[in-house]
C-alpha cells in the first residue's frame, strides 16, 4: 500500500498510479486543468485501483458525463476486493454522491471525517457553495459549513485547500479579516488554484473594491485554461463586473465568447447557472 499527498493508505503498489492519482487531486481541488488525464494515467498504470476510478467518476460528474460516471463506478466495485476499511467508506460515500443521494451522502461524510479527516476527496464533498452543505437548502448552511470546515482545519495546519475553503466559509459568514489571512496564506502556498484566485476575487468584491478585483482577476483569467473547471465561472465574474463598471461591450464579449453554451468547456452547471445569472 502506498499513500497519498494526504497520508492516506491505498491499494496499489505502483508508484506511477499514486503519483498520478495524487496529481489529480491537487487538479481537482484547485480547479485546474487534467484532472481527467492525470486520473486515467493512475488507473492505467494500475487497472485495479480502486480509488483512481472513483476519483475519474468524481471528475466525469462534474463535467455531467453520466455515462462515464457509471463506467468509472461501476469498475470500481468490481476492483473492491481487499479494501481497508477506510477505502471502503471512501467507496461508499462516493457512490451516495456519484447516485445522486445527497442528503445520504452529506451525512456520510460527517461519519467518514470523524475517523479520517484527510480524506481530501471525501471531506471536499461538503465544503464550498456547490458541495453538498451549500447545496442541502437548509437554513443555517452558511454558519454549518463554516462549523465543518473548522472542524476539520487542525488536522490540515497549513494545507492550501484547507485554508482556501476556510476563508470562502468566513466571507459567507462576513468574516472578512480572517478570510483575508486565510486565502492570502492559500495563494502563497498554491498560486495556481484557480479556486482560491475566485475566492480571493469574492474577498475583492465584499470589500467594495470592484476596479481592483476586476484588475486582479483579468490578469489571472488571461492566463487560465478554458477548458479548467472553474473557467466559466471566473468568467462570469468578469462578465459581472464588467457589466457594473458600465463596459457592456466588455459583458456581451465575455458571454458569447467564454460563457455561453456554444463555446464554453465548463461543467453543465456552470454553463446553465452563469449563462443565466450574467
Amino acid at each position: 500500500m502506498l499513500d497519498d499527498s494526504y497520508g492516506n493508505k491505498n491499494s496499489t503498489n505502483s508508484v506511477d498510479a499514486i503519483a498520478s492519482y495524487n496529481q489529480g487531486i491537487h487538479q481537482f481541488l484547485g480547479a485546474e486543468p487534467g484532472v481527467e488525464a492525470s486520473f486515467r494515467a493512475a488507473i492505467s498504470a494500475d487497472p485495479n485501483f480502486t480509488l483512481g476510478h472513483i476519483g475519474l467518476a468524481r471528475e466525469m460528474q462534474l463535467r455531467g458525463r453520466s455515462d462515464d460516471v457509471k463506467q468509472a463506478l461501476n469498475t470500481a466495485f468490481e476492483t473492491s476486493q481487499n479494501l481497508s476499511a477506510r477505502e471502503q467508506s471512501h467507496l461508499n460515500v462516493s457512490s451516495l454522491l456519484l447516485r445522486g443521494k445527497s442528503s445520504e451522502a452529506r451525512a456520510a461524510v460527517y461519519e467518514h471525517v470523524k475517523e479520517w479527516p484527510r480524506d481530501v476527496l471525501i471531506a471536499q464533498m461538503c465544503t464550498s457553495v456547490f458541495g453538498l452543505i451549500g447545496f442541502s437548502g437548509l437554513p443555517g448552511r452558511e454558519a454549518e459549513q463554516l462549523a465543518f470546515i473548522t472542524n476539520l482545519a487542525p488536522n490540515y495546519s497549513d494545507d492550501w485547500w484547507c485554508k482556501a475553503q476556510l476563508a470562502f466559509a468566513q466571507l459567507e459568514v462576513g468574516q472578512l479579516d480572517e478570510a483575508s489571512i486565510n486565502i492570502e496564506e492559500a495563494l502563497l502556498s498554491n498560486p495556481n488554484s484557480a479556486h482560491s484566485k475566485h475566492i480571493r476575487a469574492h474577498l475583492y468584491y465584499e470589500n467594495l473594491q470592484d476596479e481592483d478585483g476586476l484588475s486582479y482577476l483579468q490578469r489571472h483569467w488571461a492566463n487560465y485554461d478554458p477548458s479548467g473547471a472553474l473557467y466559466n465561472h471566473i468568467s462570469w465574474h468578469v462578465g459581472l463586473w464588467s457589466l457594473e463598471a458600465g463596459n457592456l461591450e466588455q459583458m456581451w464579449d465575455v458571454l458569447d465568447k467564454h460563457i455561453s453554451p456554444d463555446n464554453s468547456q465548463g461543467p453543465p452547471l456552470n454553463v446553465l447557472t452563469d449563462s443565466a445569472a450574467l
